[in-house]
């Protein structure tokens, strides 16, 4: 299996944790600040579990002139291994830089006890030009914030050949109470209850005939025709607006156990033909 490096690096403060936490939402096996001198050996880590480390990401903390001259090196030896590496620099400018600091009142890592930030940034910027020269991708973060750098990370390397955005489909019962988790939540009580029906009561909403009854009643057709329609909307806009990479739709019912679990396995295959990773949990299926 081909491996996958992306190597985050640029000015101090100008947001490698924040991408480096977005590529973890996308799956990829990260380290932060990792040694220069230890990058050919942290792949090679990878052979102990592909599964996991087939894509990776770390962020560096470039020093000196001598450890972009051992970055080089490294980035060489990958590409004799067949190792594909991106590397990803991010900058901001110096008024923006100083701001950072301030506010978080962190110290800049080049800063001397007598210096200013200002002359640490601007040392930093000397020593990393020949790394941004050699950059796959530049950022400039100046004015982005950090909810919106994620998102666009996240739209540039996502490695899953589906929709990245997971989504859970729930069912519950309201005698139970509503699931907290939830960031959607339907309630489907308009719908027959199998309940009522002697031969049924005892099933659940995995049982056919449960679901063939549920499914006869045109207001969950037409309930799952039209929410499919909306979530065909509403999905793109939470991935690109939002930088989600969850959601949780709940639907109640009121046990958990007939109505709602139909509903919510329908709308898990509507979604998965579209491409989506969806699965169901029944919160209250076995409760009564």
């Amino acid at each position: 299996m081909k491996k996958t490096l992306i190597i985050i690096t640029g000015q101090s403060g100008a947001g490698k944790s924040v991408a480096l936490g977005a590529l973890e939402d996308l799956g990829y096996f990260t380290v932060e600040n990792l040694p220069v001198e230890l990058i050919s050996g942290f792949v090679g880590l990878g052979d102990e579990a592909p599964d996991k480390m087939s894509h990776m990401a770390i962020t560096l903390r470039i020093i000196n002139s001598a450890s972009v001259s051992l970055l080089k090196s490294e980035i060489s030896q990958l590409s004799q291994i067949n190792v594909e590496t991106e590397i990803l620099y991010l900058s901001a400018n110096t008024d923006t830089l100083i701001r950072r600091f301030q506010e978080t009142r962190r110290s800049h890592p080049l800063i001397e006890a007598s210096g200013s930030i200002f002359d640490a940034i601007q040392k930093e910027q000397l020593i990393l030009k020949e790394v941004k020269d050699i950059a796959t991708h530049i950022i400039d973060t100046s004015y982005t914030k950090s909810h919106d750098l994620r998102i666009t990370i996240k739209k540039r390397y996502s490695i899953s050949k589906s929709n990245s955005l997971r989504i859970t489909l729930m069912s519950f019962g309201y005698r139970f109470g509503v699931p907290s988790e939830a960031d959607l939540v339907m309630d489907v009580r308009f719908i027959n209850n199998p309940h009522y029906i002697d031969d049924l009561r005892e099933f659940d909403g995995l049982n056919q005939s449960v679901i063939d009854f549920v499914m006869k009643d045109e207001s969950a057709t037409q309930f799952i025709s039209e929410f499919t329609d909306l979530l065909k909307f509403l999905l793109p806009q939470y991935l690109a607006r939002e930088g989600k990479n969850h959601i949780t739709i709940a639907f109640g019912c009121t046990g958990g156990k007939h109505r709602s679990v139909v509903i919510a396995e329908q709308l898990a295959l509507k979604l998965k033909d579209m491409n989506y990773d969806a699965t169901t949990v029944h919160r209250d299926r076995g409760r009564s």
